[in-house]
């Protein structure tokens, strides 16, 4: 028989990992979204196309925040060295 307060502590370890782990996945993703976009916005920009990459640019920047707010909850989550 699991001893009661062992196997609650590794459900909560198995909960912190997966938590973890997809908080270390919407970060990467946010990051790779938020790239893309300023990548649109500085090709579109590059070949004149202005109100284009204006609009990337400022989906962009919404996407670098949703990153950084994604990023800094694994930054919390991730144990301290």
């Amino acid at each position: 028989m699991r001893h009661p307060v062992r196997h609650g502590r590794e459900e909560a370890q198995v909960r912190h990992r997966q938590d973890l782990d997809q908080a270390r996945a919407e970060c990467e993703r946010a990051r790779e979204q938020a790239s893309v976009r300023l990548s649109s916005a500085a090709s579109a920009a590059a070949s004149g196309n202005l109100d284009f990459a204006l609009q990337q640019a400022q989906a962009g920047s919404a996407e670098v925040e949703i990153a950084q707010k994604a990023c800094e909850r694994h930054r919390q989550l991730s144990p301290s060295d």
